[in-house]
């Protein structure tokens, strides 16, 4: 253990020292890796900071639970009851915030369902593609109506923050008003990042956001840390010490499933995150994770894939990822 937290240690040090900004503060403490824990049936954790990232094959599903006992969800799945069924697992009744990056299947394929059997305090997206014409878009258009005549949808624009209680999320795309294609869809992904009041740690949610895109972030964000949305936004700030960006974070939602097209160095390089994890299955089309991929983010962070079972970072004073196996 003190051998991994030394070259986890190492290589944030390293990645400081190629930082382009200067940083006030240190980055947080190197992570705790525990592979292959075996755990009891997963349950809602009693207190505390943390995020499960939901094995629900070649898509994406995370629910982030804070340290005020309240839940976020981000994206749901293909549909296939994956992510409704986890929830009810570990006994969740109310999503107080779900959020989807974008339009396609494989993020907002089981929003419907979990909209329609659980109660949603508040749902965001990017109200991008409108147009898209997919039996899983349209419930889902279907369910968003529902929840806006209620006053419980809001449309994000680029350069956001919102408070969940104690949890802070930043939205940080998209960049334009228009889907012009697949690509222009996965590369207008609302990209969330998440820090909570009581953890020094932070997480960030790229959908399927590629090169192009994180281009943009860089550009735009790299020696920026909070791009004036740290007040003004319901509450009191919600730092991430030692970050010389907003983009910087300490866990990774790897972009696009680890395709070849995303995980730039110059972003990653910005990110320093030490963990990533990436949502995939092995039976896939795609290619997805790519070899080239996997071996870039290991040079840099734990890498971890929800293909193996159900992901649950704790983070409080230490951060600790580790899959969630039954016995």
């Amino acid at each position: 253990m003190r051998f991994r937290r030394s070259i986890a240690a190492l290589a944030i040090a390293l990645s400081a020292m190629i930082s382009p900004c200067d940083v006030s503060g240190e980055k947080n403490e190197a992570p705790v890796s525990i592979d292959n824990i075996l755990m009891g049936s997963p349950k809602d954790p009693d207190s505390g900071f943390a995020v499960d990232f939901i094995s629900v094959g070649h898509a994406d599903s995370a629910l982030i639970h804070t340290s005020d006992n309240k839940h976020i969800l981000i994206d749901c799945g293909n549909g296939d009851h994956r992510a409704i069924d986890y929830l009810r697992k570990i006994g969740i009744t109310r999503i107080d915030a779900m959020i989807t990056s974008h339009n396609d299947r494989d993020h907002i394929g089981g929003c419907a369902e979990i909209i329609d059997s659980m109660e949603v305090g508040m749902l965001y997206d990017h109200g991008l593609g409108n147009d898209v014409n997919s039996s899983p878009f349209r419930r889902y258009a279907a369910a968003r109506e529902r929840l806006s005549k209620l006053g419980r949808y809001t449309k994000i624009d680029k350069d956001s923050a919102v408070m969940i209680g104690n949890t802070r999320i930043y939205f940080l795309s998209p960049y334009s008003r228009g889907m012009m294609s697949e690509d222009a869809d996965n590369n207008n992904s609302l990209i969330a990042k998440i820090t909570s009041r009581d953890s020094p740690f932070s997480f960030i949610f790229m959908g399927d956001c590629e090169e192009r895109c994180e281009q943009r972030l860089v550009e735009r964000y790299r020696c920026n840390p909070d791009m004036g949305l740290g007040t003004g936004h319901g509450s009191d700030p919600v730092p991430d010490p030692g970050a010389a960006s907003i983009i910087d974070a300490d866990v990774l939602k790897v972009g696009h499933h680890g395709s070849i097209n995303s995980s730039s160095m110059a972003f990653l390089t910005t990110v320093t995150p030490l963990y990533s994890i990436i949502s995939s299955d092995s039976a896939n089309s795609y290619g997805q994770p790519s070899q080239v991929i996997l071996k870039r983010l290991g040079e840099i962070s734990h890498v971890m894939n929800t293909r193996e079972g159900d992901i649950r970072c704790i983070a409080d004073n230490l951060l600790i990822c580790y899959y969630q196996r039954p016995f």
